[in-house]
């Protein structure tokens, strides 16, 4: 039997690799949050406590995944945009 080249069997591990992400991100804390709001229409703001339609808000992690944060069901909350900037802005050090 032919063994394909090394270069086509690397290849190929990658992408089952980038496939058990994907996989694994459909059912992450933040994936579920953003379909439960998908299918409500609409969500609160966790910092300013107003409704605002679907496409408006965002689902934050608390402690950001690049800060050793966990995309765990206690990590994530829903903030408007203009929340979810200003908190990205003092996370980050940049003003908003």
């Amino acid at each position: 039997m032919v063994q394909p080249p090394p270069v086509v069997r690397a290849s190929s591990r990658r992408l089952g690799r980038a496939r058990s992400r994907r996989r694994a991100a459909r059912n992450d804390a933040a994936a579920r949050l953003r379909r439960i709001i998908a299918r409500k229409g609409s969500a609160w703001c966790d910092w300013c406590l107003d409704d605002f339609p679907a496409a408006d808000v965002d689902v934050d992690h608390v402690r950001p995944l690049s800060m050793g944060g966990t995309d765990t069901d206690g990590n994530v909350q829903v903030l408007c945009r203009g929340c979810h900037q200003l908190k990205t802005g003092t996370e980050f050090g940049r003003a908003s």
